[in-house]
This record gives structure tokens, sequence and C-alpha cells, in this order.
């Protein structure tokens, strides 16, 4: 006999008491299948299903229970949109709803997760900063009106898992070069806990995206510390969990300090106890990994087959299964690596993934550059070997040239034009390209203020008159218009400000741009001082050579192949997958004349003919000894295969590199 409604809502009771979240979702479907418009019911099998971590299974209970409409059930929707990362529907929930989720915190919370999701960080840190306030205030009431610890130890929690989120907006902000957050915005707003190893991990990330590595070192040896002995009596595997995506930070940091060994290290630590343990469940921490490797292998010259790569690192289809355990910064890397490695390897790129790649990073121009090469059939990483590569780049520059002229207001074909033309020191062509862009769009530079730098560095390079330089800045009323709030812009335009100073001329121009950094920033000591015409406060500001000098190793930074100079173009070369997707070219075999190609010598050809392999008799003389011919074209193939110079090449992602794990407690 079937339960009553009576039997199974008692049921219910006890499987929630225990937390069995399995047992209570199907003892709650039968009674929703009893009485299909009872909305706690629905409410509690969604919740059941969240728990379970079935958000699909969620979703699908939702579409059948459209009929079912009621406000108690937002919450549990939004979460349930955010996790499948249904953006269009969440975004309609927030319109529908806008007045509940701009003053209940748990939909406050909800927001500001799917603001930092999609990359809008300044919506995000906003949420979040009003959250720590408005916790800051509460908290000291509480304290006012009781002294209870446990409110104490709650609202303490409250405030540092809002610490944490606040710091994760930030870093990611760096990590994309997001121009959204102004220069005053990017220290966090809250206290540091040297006890919590979710923050100092954040700070860290804070760090790398400030291209701070030594710093950022700290903070998760640190981190690393403080995690091991929280999780001493944690299972092996949530150990693992917890430590790995800081061992995985430490080791992008020692990378990008270019200290390989110590880095790859760290990633084959983390490989080997992923296959030892079969710790296989976290795809996105493994394929991190292996790109990585993938990309120090490419560091130092490794033949591999790019076809390979890109099979062992299961793209295409891995970037789909595990987008909602990647950072967005993460993303960018490993989408960009991908894109990449289909562009050498011959495969077409889908016009929809390049589209959603420019959709989700409207800064990179990377699917606009591979579009116009792929329709006009250049093909800027096939050049031939060291003898001809200078006329090969010759020619693939005079290409670009001439189809950049033509096509006037590509900015992204432009730079590639620009960057081959100024490796064979043609710098009057990339001025060219420039000055017509600068035609077709009178607020370009306003719009990308780093043209700014790359045209006085053509014009340095020509040894020309800075006059005609400043005159299209003022044409475009560059420093009128140009926002400097934005931290990017802001260290552009001091950029340019120094250099224009070095010259000893165009006093007029330089102090209008330190006075307009000034305005922005007060606090810049340097400026000050070059606007007030004194060297007083210098002392205070410039510290002694002997102490700047004391901890440089001078054989180490002769020896360092990471001083570069910045004005230096350099061609783009052949890439595999890489924490910061550099790009690598390949050698590739001269081509055998077709009137070649079967006539190989024949090693045989000094015998007698009647002592060769493929002498044949004539009919009626008796063979000893049966001989076999092979065709050249297999040993050619083969020749050819063994002498192929594959080259390798994110992500940053970031960390532009790798950076991060789908972390718990807002970790993030």
């Amino acid at each position: 006999m079937a339960p009553s409604l009576a039997d199974l809502f008692q049921q219910l009771e006890v499987h929630s008491r225990n937390e069995e979240h399995q047992r209570v979702y199907d003892y709650s479907l039968k009674i929703l299948q009893k009485q299909p418009g009872n909305v706690q019911v629905l409410k509690t099998c969604l919740v059941s299903l969240i728990n379970l971590d079935k958000y699909q299974a969620a979703f699908k209970l939702l579409s059948t229970h459209e009929s079912v409409e009621s406000p108690s059930l937002l919450l549990e929707k939004a979460y349930i949109y955010y996790k499948l990362n249904k953006h269009d529907l969440l975004g309609v929930l927030f319109q529908a709803n806008e007045d509940r989720f701009n003053n209940e915190v748990a939909l406050l919370h909800l927001q500001a997760q799917e603001s930092y999701k999609i990359g809008d960080n300044k919506k995000a840190l906003k949420i979040y900063r009003d959250l720590i306030s408005s916790s800051g205030k509460s908290a000291q009431q509480q304290q006012q009106q009781q002294s209870a610890s446990s409110q104490s130890a709650s609202s303490s929690f409250e405030i540092l898992d809002l610490s944490v989120n606040e710091r994760a907006v930030i870093a990611q902000s760096l990590l994309l070069r997001d121009d959204a957050i102004a220069i005053k915005d990017s220290n966090p707003i809250s206290s540091d806990v040297d006890s919590s190893y979710d923050l100092l991990f954040n700070n860290a990330l804070i760090e790398i995206g400030l291209g701070n590595y030594e710093r950022a070192i700290e903070d998760l040896l640190k981190a690393k510390e403080i995690c091991e002995l929280s999780v001493k009596n944690y299972s092996s595997k949530d150990k693992f969990q917890e430590l790995s995506p800081i061992i995985l930070q430490i080791s992008y940091c020692y990378l990008k300090k270019n200290n390989i060994a110590t880095g790859e290290s760290f990633l084959k630590e983390l490989l080997q106890e992923i296959e030892a343990n079969n710790y296989n469940e976290d795809k996105a921490l493994k394929l991190i990994i292996l790109n990585n490797l993938y990309y120090i292998k490419y560091l130092q010259d490794e033949k591999i087959n790019p076809n390979l790569i890109y099979k062992n690192l299961q793209f295409p289809s891995i970037l789909n299964n595990i987008s909602n355990k990647l950072t967005l910064s993460q993303t960018y890397k490993l989408d960009k690596n991908e894109i990449l490695l289909s562009y050498k390897i011959g495969k077409d790129i889908k016009k929809k993934k390049l589209d959603s790649y420019e959709h989700n990073f409207n800064n990179s121009l990377l699917p606009s550059a591979l579009s116009i090469l792929y329709k006009y059939q250049i093909d800027i990483f096939e050049q031939e070997e060291e003898d001809d590569e200078e006329e090969d780049v010759k020619s693939i520059a005079s290409k670009l040239f001439r189809l950049a002229i033509k096509l006037k207001n590509n900015l992204a074909l432009s730079l590639i034009a620009i960057q081959y033309n100024n490796s064979i020191n043609n710098y009057n062509n990339s001025l060219l390209i420039l000055e017509s862009l600068f035609k077709e769009n009178d607020l370009l530079l306003v719009q990308h203020p780093n043209l700014a730098l790359l045209l006085l560095s053509i014009f340095e390079k020509m040894d020309r008159n800075l006059s005609n330089f400043l005159k299209i800045l003022e044409e475009q009323d560059f420093l009128k218009l140009v926002d400097i709030s934005l931290e990017n812009n802001y260290k552009i335009i001091e950029d340019l400000g120094f250099r224009i100073l070095s010259t000893n001329n165009h006093a007029n121009f330089y102090n209008r741009i330190f006075q307009k950094l000034h305005d922005a920033n007060p606090n810049n000591k340097l400026i000050s001082v070059i606007l007030n015409g004194t060297n007083d406060n210098l002392d205070s500001i410039l510290k002694p050579i002997d102490e700047l000098t004391s901890n440089i190793d001078v054989d180490e930074l002769l020896n360092s192949e990471a001083i570069v100079d910045s004005t230096n173009t350099t061609l783009p070369k052949r890439s595999l997958p890489s924490v910061n997707s550099n790009i690598k070219k390949r050698k590739r075999n001269k081509k055998i004349p077709d009137h070649l190609v079967n006539k190989i010598s024949d090693p045989e050809r000094w015998l007698p003919l009647k002592d060769r392999s493929t002498y044949k008799p004539k009919r009626g003389k008796k063979n000893l000894t049966q001989g076999g011919t092979a065709d050249a074209t297999t040993e050619i193939n083969i020749a050819n295969n063994n002498n192929a110079n594959p080259s390798s090449s994110s992500v940053n992602t970031s960390k532009k590199g790798g950076n991060k794990k789908n972390k718990k407690k807002g970790r993030r």
C-alpha cells in the first residue's frame, strides 16, 4: 500500500534532521507529485538538490513547475541560475525583483558573486564594501548592547568572509587589467587578518596583479603554513583540495620570476599527488598544471607536436565542462591558449567561439586579428629556415602594411602590421598606419591611451622631433579627455610625462601632464617635487644609492634574461599553452624542388650494375637471392617527421596565469 501524505511528511522530517539530502529529495518529490502546487515542498526539493550539487536536475524541476510562483523561492531560483551560468535568466530575475536584491543580505551576496563571475568588478566591489560597512556598524552596536561571544564570533566571521571576497574582486580586476576600478579603490578597505589563509591567499593575488611576485610568494608561504595547521585533522583528499591552489600560485610566481626549476618542481609535486591518489575529480586544477608544464617545455625549447598538446589538454570540450571551476582570469588565458593552438594546428575556429571570447573579454583584439588573417589567408607563423627568415618577414610585413592601409579602421590588424614593420626597422610604415587610424577615429588615443606610448616609441626610434607627436595628442584632445582616475591610464600618462621630461624640451606640455597627475593623486610626492621645481623634499623621497643597491646580485643581474627594452617589438611567434601565452616561431624544413623529390641520390650508384640490390637480370637467368625495392617517399616522410621542429607556447590567466581554484568560504 502506498504511504499516506502524513507518513511522507513524518519521514521527511526525520531525514531532514539527519541531513540525508537524497532521501529528503526522494520523499519531497513523492509529496510534490501528490500536491504539485505545494511551494514549501518544492522549496525543500530544490534545497536538497542544491546540497547534492545537482543543479541541472533543480533547473529541470523549476521548469516543470513554472506555474508555481512564490517570493519564497527567489533565492533558490537565483542560486540555481548562478551555478548554471544562466546569466540572461538571472539578469531578468534581478530586474523583476530589484528592491529585494538591493536590500536582502543573502540576495546582495548572490548579486555580488554574479557580478564577480561575469567581470563586473566595479559593481561587485561596491556591494561588498557596502556590506563590510554595514556589518562593521552592526558589530559595533552588538558590542555596545551585549558581549555575547557567539554573536561577536558570528559577526567577525561575516566581516572576514566579506574581506576575503573584497580582495578577490580587486585581484581579478588587476589580473584582467580591468580599468573599471579607480586607483583610490584598488586598496582594500577592510583590515588584514594574518590568521586567515584565505585572506592571505587573495592578498597574494593582488600582489601578483601588481607584479610584486616576491611579496606574493611571502604571503603565499604564510598562507600555506597556516593552512597546513588548520587542515591537519582533515582527510588527505580535503587537505590536498585546500593546499593545491596555494602551491599552484607559488609555482606561478616562480615562473614569472624566471625561476623555472623551482616553479616546475611545485607543479610536478602537485601532478604526482593527483596521479598517485587518483584525485582526478578536479579537472580544472589538472588542466592548469598541464598547461603550465607545457609552458615550461616551451621555455626550454623542447620539440612537442602541437596536435598532441591539443589532445592531451582535452581542448576544447574540457573548457565547457569546467567553466564553473575557473576564475575569469583563468578562463581568459585558457581560452586564449585554445584559440592560438587551434590556429597553429590548422583547426577551424568557429565564429561562435571567437564572438564569445570577444564578448567575454572585450579588451582582447585576438578574435578580430585572427578573423582578418583567416579571411585574407595570411599566416604570420609560417616562416622558413633562418637563412630565409628575413625575406619572409619582409614579405609578411609588406602584406600586412598594405592591408592595414586598405582596411583603415581595424585596430587588431594594424597592431600586428606595426609589430612586423617595427621588427624590420620600417618605422615609417608603422607611423603611416597609426596616422591612418587616427584619421578614421578622432578619439582613438583617448579610448586606447597605450597607443600614445607606441606612437612615442616610433618617434624616438626615428629620431624625429616630438613636436609632431605632441600635435597629434593635441588634435585628439588627449590630455583633456583621457580618464586618469583609472589605474592603468594613470600609469600610462605618468610614463608619457617622464619620457617627455627626459628630452629637456616641451616643458609646457609635460607640466600639464604632471599637473593632471597631481590632481588625480596628490600623494605622489615625486610629481609634487617636479611641479614645485625644488629639490628640498627629495631626501625624504629618494633613498641613498647604497641602500638601493645593497640587495642586488650583480652577477645574477647580468645573467638575467628578464631585462628587455620596452620599446622593442618582436615578431609574433608560434605558441603553445602558457601562463602568459607567449608565442614562439617554428622552423620548417626547406621545400625540396619538385624535380628533385623522387630523385634522391642512390647510395649504391658506385657499385657495378649487377651488384646493386635493385638489379634485375634478364629473363632466363636465375637470381640466387630475391631482393625487394622500397618507395623512397616513405623514407622522405619519415625523415621530414623526425626533423620537424614543432614549437611550443596564459593563461593570468593568471593566475595570466593560472591563478586560483573554485574557493571555499569566499576564496572564490
